[in-house]
């Protein structure tokens, strides 16, 4: 098993993946997405398009006696049809899951 996926079963939310792993000012850090793939428009349900993506802080959690910062790449997307084009951005309700359920919370998210 690769260190990525030991860190994803380690998380255990369902559906999200860790993009990446780092320091930033001596904190170690997991950079985390959903696996959503195909979402719909809200408004009309017509296939959406990827429109970017913003970082979403989850603040701090314990990991084997170490604080870990979770940052999450939401992505944002809109609707394809020019007629609509509403722009949303995804929810995580496996995020929000775990946020609720995990005893080792250290910080708010913002």
């Amino acid at each position: 098993m690769d260190s990525i996926r030991m860190l994803e079963v380690m998380l255990g939310i369902p559906g999200v993946h860790v993009c990446r792993t780092g320091e930033v000012d001596g904190e170690v850090r997991l950079w985390i997405e959903t696996s959503v793939s195909a979402p719909r428009c809200l408004i009309c349900d017509s296939p959406a398009d990827a429109d970017g993506r913003e970082l979403t802080d989850l603040g701090e959690y314990s990991a084997m006696g170490q604080p870990v910062h979770l940052v999450w790449q939401r992505r944002r997307w809109r609707c394809s049809k020019t007629s609509c084009a509403v722009s949303f951005v995804e929810q995580g309700e496996e995020i929000a899951t775990f946020q609720e359920r995990s005893p080792h919370r250290g910080g708010d998210a913002l």
